[in-house]
């Protein structure tokens, strides 16, 4: 592929780790949905920014201090913010938020769900990240209501999950 192909940038940690890739792809959901395949963490998308593999290789040489293993970094939950403030700077504040982030494109499965209640049942959302976060999982939530991916049983435990959601919001 050519280095100056245009794509995303993409940052995500595998469950309550302190795991994080930082990868690049012309599609980030269908890439992401695809690495899930082999990790046995359910994979959270923390945020994505338009860019090139010429950036993410900039990104991948700027934490090798912090690689684990590949495109695998260790970032604690105490220095996530830091690092995706570095990347913002680094691919020139190009950031897409949540707001931005298009609809998915395959169904939710049971274990995106199961994610997704994780991340409810241990979050606060008090910081700036974590409201995106909250919105982008109601964003999630609608996206596979309306277009009827997930069976009645799915769709009470998202509509339980979209009411803890929108308390929290209050």
């Amino acid at each position: 592929m050519n280095p100056t192909t245009s794509g995303q940038i993409y940052l995500i940690r595998a469950g309550q780790t302190d795991s994080v890739k930082i990868g690049f792809s012309v599609d980030h959901v269908k890439r992401i949905a695809s690495i899930q395949t082999g990790c046995p963490h359910p994979l959270i998308l923390v945020k994505w920014w338009p860019g090139s593999l010429q950036d993410e290789r900039k990104l991948h040489s700027i934490f090798a201090e912090r690689r684990l293993v590949g495109e695998w970094f260790r970032v604690p939950p105490s220095d996530l913010e830091s690092v995706i403030a570095r990347i913002d700077k680094e691919v020139d504040g190009k950031s897409e938020t949540f707001d931005d982030m298009p609809l998915l494109s395959a169904p939710v499965t049971l274990g995106n769900i199961a994610s997704i209640k994780q991340i409810v049942a241990s979050t606060h959302f008090a910081s700036e990240t974590q409201r995106k976060t909250r919105k982008a999982l109601l964003q999630c939530c609608h996206a596979v209501l309306s277009r009827g991916w997930v069976s009645i049983l799915d769709r009470l435990t998202i509509e339980g999950l979209m009411s803890q959601l929108e308390d929290m919001q209050r």
